[in-house]
């Protein structure tokens, strides 16, 4: 839709507001936020008044955006879509091209889910996938062309993001960005096939297996569990399965569990990450990537959230949250703790082992 001077004077008049507020959702530190249409870049040697002109009207755009999104996310779910798209939304377009804000394999996996639905309303729409692991993810059903991401190629794009302490579901919000209700779902996964060294480790191992990823992203330190709990959990765990340490760097160098410990954490391709995690019957560990390809896969999770988020971000089946509403929770921290972890202390080992008996257990029926 063009848009007219009136227009831009009204965007110009609440980007103004809204930065005045002081608000989070204002800022870039706020996580993320909506391109404006994309527009064609000036050419060389173009009028420098434009091309001034041009960005000035972009950053507005973005701002403005930022604010809608920021408002909406706090509407009960189901309400933002119908209110910014009150006739024909994005994800019944002939052509959309999307991409994720977020870009770790883990919220790269949330968006699919998002495709996959969008697929199946709009099964002759064409979708494309800005992904940063396009050759991950080639062949899957649920666009009909892939492209790696660039920050050039994602102006083109719809992208999906969420707002940290927004209502509803994550996946909820990323849909949301495209006018989209939907469901709660696990996200589709790529079919892999493993290395053969890494298949014949895994078989020599028996079951039950539970896989545990200690360590969440360096973003967000806060997310993780203290140590001495994770060995705590792991003595125990060794007496009873083999426990399988994933990630991208190991959490215990230097312990010994015993024979039934073994960590491939730092020394596993993405690939073979996503084959491992379906080789367990049980998972353990914060929010991470492992959980969402845990989920794919249907194991049974055991998250540990403490108080980083809150556990109705995520409504996958067979989840026993450990989570801690501690006054300061949920605080999307990625910086170190100011109180020292209260939430994650409050979560004792013996809870978690007893949670992961329980699902063990109902496996083994």
């Amino acid at each position: 839709m063009p848009f007219g001077v009136a227009d831009v004077a009204v965007m110009r008049q609440r980007a103004q507001k809204c930065l005045k507020s002081g608000k989070r959702a204002c800022t870039p530190s706020w996580g993320g936020f909506i391109r404006a249409p994309s527009m064609p870049s000036p050419e060389p040697g173009a009028n420098p008044i434009f091309a001034r002109a041009q960005r000035a009207l972009e950053w507005r755009l973005d701002t403005l955006n930022r604010w809608v999104l920021a408002k909406g996310n706090r509407l009960p779910p189901g309400w933002f879509p119908h209110l910014r798209w009150p006739l024909r939304k994005p994800w019944q377009r002939a052509n959309l091209r999307v991409v994720s804000r977020g870009g770790g394999i883990g919220d790269e996996l949330i968006a699919l889910s998002v495709l996959a639905e969008i697929k199946k309303r709009n099964p002759t729409g064409r979708l494309t996938y800005l992904s940063r692991f396009p050759e991950l993810f080639a062949g899957m059903a649920c666009f009909d062309t892939i492209e790696p991401y660039t920050p050039e190629a994602a102006r083109t794009a719809i992208t999906l993001l969420y707002e940290p302490k927004g209502r509803g579901t994550i996946a909820g919000q990323l849909a949301a960005c495209v006018g989209l209700e939907m469901p709660p779902a696990a996200p589709p996964l790529p079919q892999v096939t493993p290395s053969p060294d890494l298949a014949a480790k895994i078989a020599a191992r028996p079951k039950p297996r539970v896989i545990i990823q200690p360590l969440a992203s360096r973003w967000a330190p806060v997310k993780n569990w203290p140590r001495p709990s994770w060995e705590k959990l792991i003595r125990s765990l060794t007496e009873r399965a083999t426990v399988i340490e994933i990630g991208t760097e190991p959490a215990f160098p230097g312990t010994d569990f015993g024979p039934n410990f073994v960590s491939f954490a730092a020394g596993t391709s993405i690939s073979d990450f996503l084959w491992l995690v379906g080789q367990g019957d049980v998972f353990i560990g914060p929010v991470s990537g492992g959980m969402h390809v845990a989920a794919g896969h249907g194991l049974p999770l055991i998250i540990i959230y403490g108080g980083y988020e809150h556990p109705q971000g995520f409504a996958y089946p067979r989840t026993t949250a450990f989570y801690r509403a501690v006054s300061c929770a949920p605080c999307w921290l990625t910086t170190d703790c100011p109180v020292g972890l209260q939430c994650m202390q409050q979560i004792a080992p013996e809870e978690v082992f007893a949670a992961v008996l329980r699902e063990l257990e109902a496996t083994a029926r």
